[in-house]
């Protein structure tokens, strides 16, 4: 399958490393607004560099959508057109509205739509979405999912993630926590009742080279799922060194399932016997210094399995109608409590 990619920043260089692990997949160029970054982005993945979207249209089977949010909804609609398959990365629109236009194209079309939640594809989710169906913990009563980085301090220039022109999509909640969202209903196969979701959103990075940062850096999130289940999530990119990672926790009635990023690819699994330790599989790609196991091979599994289905032998990825579903949740998240700065909370340390 002949793949372009567009948008050449950090997350398209993972596609690209998991594209050359693929014998069945290649690369065969990319488009960005600066064709220096495009240049410099083939010369080391190969392919070529596009000048134009038309021109990459013509070329590729297939394209991975991995520019800013805000230009997801134009780039995957005119691959659409195109009769191009679709990979789009997360959120699929900055909108619920135009994530929903998407889905009426996505249906009109005969090419594959699909929408890049490549944490579904991590050992532990597969491993834990596996127990939690097969009855190991009984009922699910709770999930609990973080995901803590330190970005907001480490990267001191100012982009459009700090920007407003995201529509909530660029900050923790929406950038980390809609990968939660999608997790819990993934691993649970229940739903978020809209009615119980709540959250608080803070902003402790207020500005960055004199801009003001619009979006929050830290969240927590709380909701009932389908069930009773109740979920908390908790998202930041203003988090101390010893609070980064990511951690699951799913309890249930006859027993309790937990992973710490900082574990490596160690599963507990709580019972009235006491835990077990299960050794993950080792991951093929080694996971950059700030992700956790199995990072990067949840691109490599992911593309496998969207390839797969747009030849027709698949159909698991999930589609523009599940990001549209996301991107509905993710909106009544970011229209809970919203604190502008840490500073002004009452009670904050200055």
């Amino acid at each position: 399958m002949k793949i372009a990619i567009i948008g050449c920043g950090g997350i398209a260089k993972a596609h690209a490393r998991a594209i050359s692990t693929f014998p069945e997949t290649a690369l065969v160029g990319a488009y960005d607004i600066d064709p220096a970054k495009a240049a410099d982005f083939t010369g080391r993945f190969g392919g070529e560099p596009f000048p134009a979207l038309e021109e990459a249209f013509a070329v590729a089977e297939g394209v991975i959508v991995a520019s800013p949010n805000f230009c997801h909804y134009e780039h995957a609609v005119r691959a659409l057109r195109a009769g191009v398959h679709v990979l789009c990365e997360k959120p699929i629109a900055t909108t619920a509205d135009d994530a929903g236009r998407m889905v009426e194209l996505a249906e009109q079309v005969r090419t594959v739509a699909a929408v890049g939640f490549n944490y579904r594809q991590l050992p532990v989710v597969r491993e834990i979405r596996s127990r939690v169906a097969a009855g190991r913990i009984g009922d699910v009563c709770s999930i609990d999912l973080s995901f803590h980085k330190d970005s907001a301090f480490r990267r001191k220039t100012f982009t459009w993630r700090d920007s407003g022109n995201t529509a909530g999509t660029g900050g923790a909640l929406g950038d980390l926590g809609v990968h939660l969202i999608d997790l819990a209903e993934h691993v649970t196969g229940r739903s978020h009742q809209p009615a119980s979701i709540r959250s608080h959103r803070v902003t402790v990075v207020p500005e960055k080279e004199g801009n003001p940062v619009a979006v929050d850096d830290h969240s927590e999130g709380f909701a009932v799922l389908d069930g009773g289940i109740q979920f908390r999530l908790s998202t930041s990119k203003a988090a101390s060194q010893d609070e980064r990672g990511v951690t699951f926790k799913v309890v249930g009635t006859a027993g309790t399932l937990h992973w710490c990023s900082a574990e490596g690819g160690r599963l507990y699994e709580g019972s009235r016997a006491g835990w077990h330790i299960t050794d993950l599989d080792m991951p093929l790609l080694a996971d950059p210094p700030t992700e956790f196991h199995g990072w990067s091979d949840s691109f490599r599994l992911q593309l496998v399995r969207w390839a797969r289905t747009c030849h027709g032998a698949d159909a698991t990825m999930p589609t523009f109608a599940d990001g549209h579903h996301v991107q509905q949740v993710l909106e009544q998240y970011v229209a809970g409590q919203r604190v502008p700065a840490r500073a002004e909370v009452v009670g904050a340390p200055a």
